[in-house]
């Protein structure tokens, strides 16, 4: 059974935008990569989260918070600099 906050969002999404924003803080930006060994499911989240709102299901609410945190929505458009993190993972 999934927990679900007082804001109607559940304990799972929250943790993983908890997680996307340390790792926003760290790599400075959030392209999390699909496969990152870092946290893989993050990456799968963040990848989820762009096709929920190309599907058009994403909730408005957590649209709003990962607009606020300047989520690139469209891969298309992410500099290329983004898209490799030079660091071991």
């Amino acid at each position: 059974m999934r927990t679900i906050g007082e804001d109607g969002m559940s304990v799972a999404w929250k943790t993983r935008f908890e997680e996307l924003l340390h790792y926003k803080q760290t790599h400075g930006h959030c392209d999390v990569p699909t496969e990152w060994k870092g946290n893989p499911k993050l990456g799968s989240w963040v990848a989820n989260q762009r096709q929920l709102k190309k599907q058009g299901n994403l909730r408005p609410e957590r649209e709003r918070l990962l607009n606020e945190i300047r989520f690139i929505w469209d891969k298309r458009r992410i500099p290329k600099e983004f898209t490799r993190d030079p660091r071991p993972s």
